[in-house]
């Protein structure tokens, strides 16, 4: 079971916090750019055309930096949104 999200991020905004749940989470970045932060150790900036895998019971965040809208892909199993 997949839910897939085409999320859009404006600039300087974010997930308010690091949160977990089961399952796993992929991201496919379509324009602009994104911090996805893991466990509040670890920062990975996303840029457009690249993919990010993670195991959701990781804590994470995420935030766009830039100065443009994010568009995202974003699917996470099992559904929880």
């Amino acid at each position: 079971m997949l839910e897939t999200m085409l999320m859009r991020v404006p600039p300087a905004t974010g997930s308010d916090g690091a949160y977990t749940h089961q399952g796993e989470d992929w991201i496919y970045m379509l324009k602009g750019e994104l911090e996805i932060w893991l466990d509040e150790s670890e920062c990975y900036v996303l840029h457009e055309n690249e993919g990010f895998w993670f195991e959701s019971n990781r804590g994470h965040r995420w935030y766009n930096p830039g100065k443009k809208e994010s568009v995202i892909v974003w699917v996470n199993t099992p559904p929880t949104f």
